[in-house]
């Protein structure tokens, strides 16, 4: 088949534009602060860590909704909302589209999409079973989402994705790619690669599961470029922040999953509260191999820690 590319839907672009941005309060959502967990291990190994999600919540949306959807609004101007792969049939789409909304609808009676299908913190905006479905989804959520499908029995791919806080990739060039290719840059990635057969089944079939990805930046920015290395000028880790992924998988259809990344970050010092959880976090830089840290750009953070760590002895 010819390469992957991408979509950027106008076909009623207006009719999204022009819907009130209520947002979650006006539905009752109970919204709060929303800090990132502090899910490091050590020593430090890149793995498939699924649990189930159980009873924590699917989405997280809080006081701050606002500023993020605003965010997303200015890229949607800019084309880079929404990527869907040309390759992907039509009727397999709105299929998944379909069952995309039926879990939405079954998720929370003030969640972003309600009973009759509408969008209730998007002033009751209703579309069709297209993209835009899913551009409306993208300006309800603050999450970030992908939808992995296997379409001809070789494997799932990132068949859409809408990501507008990337933590060191591009978007565009990951649309069409396999689990596989996807994970490829991950350092030490041995044990996740070996997995993920097995992993891919799961996320289809079973769930919805959630997994924690974290790393250290230089601020407090809700995307990182590529190569980004915001840590590079700092003398202080007291000057870092503390960044987290919490990643959740839907089942869709059997044969395909909904992957929701909502971004975490905080200043270092209100997630590092503790002597215990210092220790913790520089035994894990301490463990990785110098290609986890090149890849997660953490050398510079890593000395300020065990810095910092050696302080307070």
């Amino acid at each position: 088949m010819a390469s992957a590319n991408e979509v950027s839907p106008r076909a009623d672009r207006q009719l999204l534009a022009r819907a009130p941005r209520l947002g979650p309060a006006a539905t009752g959502w109970p919204l709060s602060s929303a800090r990132p967990p502090f899910p490091v291990e050590a020593p430090y190994r890149a793995k498939p860590d699924l649990a189930k999600l159980e009873n924590q919540p699917v989405l997280i949306e809080d006081r701050q909704w606002h500023d993020w959807i605003r965010d997303k609004e200015r890229m949607q101007a800019a084309d880079d909302l929404l990527l869907i792969d040309l390759r992907l049939p039509q009727h397999t789409l709105i299929e998944l589209i379909g069952a995309i909304k039926s879990f939405f609808q079954e998720y929370a009676p003030h969640g972003p999409i309600d009973e009759s299908g509408a969008f209730p913190w998007l002033g009751g905006l209703r579309v069709e079973d297209s993209p835009l479905f899913l551009e409306a989804l993208s300006l309800s959520i603050q999450e970030d989402f992908a939808v992995m499908v296997d379409t001809d029995g070789t494997g799932l791919s990132a068949a859409v994705l809408s990501v507008c806080f990337p933590s060191g990739w591009d978007p565009r060039e990951k649309l069409g790619c396999s689990m596989q290719a996807l994970h490829d840059p991950v350092a030490d990635n041995q044990r996740l690669q070996s997995a993920m057969p097995v992993m891919s089944a799961a996320i289809c079939t079973k769930g919805p599961f959630v997994r924690y990805v974290w790393t250290l930046c230089g601020d407090g920015a809700r995307g990182r470029k590529p190569g980004m290395d915001s840590t590079a000028a700092l003398t202080s880790a007291d000057q870092l922040w503390f960044r987290c992924e919490r990643q959740v998988t839907i089942p869709l259809l059997g044969k395909a999953s909904l992957f929701l990344i909502r971004v975490l970050i905080a200043p270092f010092s209100q997630v590092v509260t503790s002597q215990d959880r210092l220790d913790q976090l520089a035994t894990a830089l301490e463990s990785m191999s110098p290609e986890m840290l090149a890849y997660k750009n953490l050398s510079r953070a890593r000395e300020l820690v065990i810095a910092m760590k050696a302080s307070e002895l």
